[in-house]
Order: structure tokens, then C-alpha cells, then sequence
């Protein structure tokens, strides 16, 4: 038995003995006699497995019915999906750009805070030196002072 893949122009294929499976490539497989008995016992497991599962033989007919309605209600449904995907695509990109431009304005805004902030705290430290010396000159006032009553009396 030989197949071959449709795509490939090639005399290229698999051929099939009772005993290996040989792939003319790079890459050589062999199998063994058991080992494709094996397999064979396990599709049959699967094969019985599946039609105790079911209580009716699915018949040609059958499926290609489901097929079909599988199809249509897919076709149907094309339209909307893509609408909701356009829809949902129109609202990603809203949300990006006003999320830009939050971040934007967000570095705007602390920008000029930190401005304000060093502006002021220079201001704050400049009020905070003249108390200081008002203080400090008031000190020395009253220490004369004291001086001056203490020699008075």
C-alpha cells in the first residue's frame, strides 16, 4: 500500500508492511510487529468503548445533518461575532488612549507639583531662617534688657 501526502508532489510517501513503517526522510522509523498490534488492540478498545457509550448508531445521514446545522448556525452567527469583535476591538483603543492620556496628565501633574513643591520649600525655609533671627535678635533684646534692669536695681 503506498500513500502519499496530497501537498507533496514528491515520490515521497509511506509504505506499509506488515512488520515497518518506513518514512523516507531524515528521519527513519521502524516499528515492530507487536508494537502495531498493540495499537491495534487498543483502537478496537476505543472502538468498543464508544459504541457502548452511545445507546443509537450514529448513520451517515446523521451526521451530515449535524454537520449541516453545525455549518449554518455558524454562518449565522459570523456576523455578530465579528460585529462584537469590531466592538470590542473600538473600545480596547478607547480605553488605551484615554489611559494614555491619564498617564499623560498624571506626569503633567506631579511635574508641576514637584515644581511647587521645591518652589515652596524654598520659600518655607526662607520664612523659617527670618523667624529664626527675629528670634535670635529678640533674644539679644532681651538679654540687654535684663542686663540693663539687673543694673538698676
Amino acid at each position: 500500500m503506498l500513500l502519499r501526502d496530497d501537498e507533496d508532489d514528491d515520490s515521497e510517501g509511506f509504505d506499509y508492511s506488515p512488520f515497518q513503517i518506513r518514512i523516507d526522510s531524515e528521519d527513519k522509523v521502524s516499528t515492530t510487529y507487536r508494537e502495531l498490534k498493540s495499537l491495534h488492540e487498543k483502537i478496537d478498545q476505543l472502538l468498543l468503548a464508544s459504541t457502548a457509550s452511545t445507546s443509537a448508531a450514529c448513520t451517515k445521514s446523521t451526521v451530515e445533518s449535524i454537520l449541516e446545522r453545525v455549518t449554518k448556525e455558524h454562518f449565522a452567527n459570523d456576523p455578530t461575532l465579528s460585529k462584537a469583535v469590531s466592538d470590542s476591538s473600538d473600545v480596547s483603543k478607547a480605553t488605551t488612549e484615554k489611559t494614555d492620556k491619564l498617564i499623560v496628565d498624571t506626569m503633567e501633574f506631579m511635574e508641576d507639583y514637584k515644581t511647587t513643591y521645591n518652589s515652596n520649600t524654598v520659600a518655607a525655609n526662607k520664612a523659617i531662617q527670618n523667624v529664626g533671627l527675629l528670634f535670635q535678635n529678640e533674644n539679644v533684646n532681651f538679654v540687654e534688657l535684663r542686663k540693663a534692669l539687673k543694673s538698676d536695681h
